[in-house]
């Protein structure tokens, strides 16, 4: 059956059919305000089985013709989220003797909005897939649908015009190559990048004379990746966007990206790892210990039913 969509470029209709569950992104957040949801696709094993098998595929064209950007360490092998903070804190501290700004990009329901045309230009323009290849990837990103499954009902199955599936084995993968441009306008503006597919490092070095300049040069590269995003059916989050100077205490410069004005912060979340203006790591070695004594917790409570 695999061997057969993949021979006719199509994925059948039965295995485009999603159900959504609704989880709450952090423990925290508001229940009753759909932002706080994040919408996971349910989908059939069949779909998932093909999906591997073209992912493994994709993977294996773009590192036989170095399509990858280095600087992005999502679905790639050897690369994780570990391995991208580790590249952002290393990069940092080697500009030991300047002052760094490290901003965090946050997209707006970034899945959600890929546009599907654009995204099929993109992989045959600048990713050489063409073909029968692009024949089945066009089948497998239209004519899809879905319906929510929450509180014990399932809403009617709608129509989708946009966006890749969250669940899926081969979305993120696609979403990665849709969205490989920005990583290309950090380095046009001199600016250092990282990223983890949705999840974007920006940051640079200057000397305490030319904290000015560097912010002004950031800004520009934040604003050229907002306008981007914008012709391209996503939208950057100023109100989750943060951005931290790093190095000893300073005079903090605000910085405007559109309407907004963000105040640096004092400490920041990047991929799972707490980051402190000092870089002393003390923020993030409590959360842990934190973490550790909540489980030993739950582990003292039921002791008595477990044997040595």
């Amino acid at each position: 059956m695999c061997n057969a969509s993949l021979r006719e470029g199509v994925l059948p209709a039965s295995q485009k059919a999603a159900i959504i569950t609704p989880v709450v992104k952090k423990s925290g957040l508001a229940v009753e305000e759909p932002q706080s949801y994040r919408p996971i696709s349910n989908l059939t094993f069949l779909s998932k089985v093909i999906e591997r098998i073209v992912a493994e595929q994709v993977r294996a064209h773009l590192v036989e013709c170095d399509l990858m950007l280095p600087v992005q360490s999502a679905y790639r092998q050897g690369h994780s989220t570990e391995t991208a903070v580790l590249k952002v804190i290393s990069d940092i501290i080697y500009a030991a003797d300047s002052q760094k700004i490290l901003g965090l990009l946050d997209m707006s329901a970034a899945f959600d909005t890929v546009n599907h045309k654009i995204l099929l230009c993109r992989l045959q323009e600048s990713f050489d897939v063409r073909g029968q290849a692009l024949q089945w990837l066009s089948s497998f990103l239209t004519d899809r649908t879905q319906a929510v499954a929450f509180a014990g009902s399932i809403s009617t199955p709608q129509m989708l015009v946009c966006g890749i599936p969250q669940g899926s084995i081969l979305g993120p993968l696609l979403f990665v190559l849709y969205t490989a441009d920005v990583l290309k306008i950090a380095a046009n503006h001199g600016v250092c990048i990282h990223a983890y597919a949705d999840d974007m490092q920006t940051y640079a070095s200057c000397t305490a004379t030319d904290q000015q300049t560097t912010t002004i040069c950031l800004l520009a590269c934040v604003l050229d990746i907002a306008k981007w995003m914008s012709s391209n059916w996503l939208k950057l989050n100023a109100d989750k966007t943060e951005f931290i100077w790093l190095g000893t205490h300073q005079k903090l410069v605000m910085l405007h990206i559109g309407c907004q004005t963000i105040n640096p912060v004092d400490k920041v979340r990047d991929l799972g790892v707490t980051i402190d203006n000092e870089l002393t790591m003390d923020a993030h070695v409590a959360n842990v210990v934190r973490s550790c004594f909540y489980q030993l917790r739950q582990l003292r409570s039921i002791r008595r039913s477990l044997t040595v």
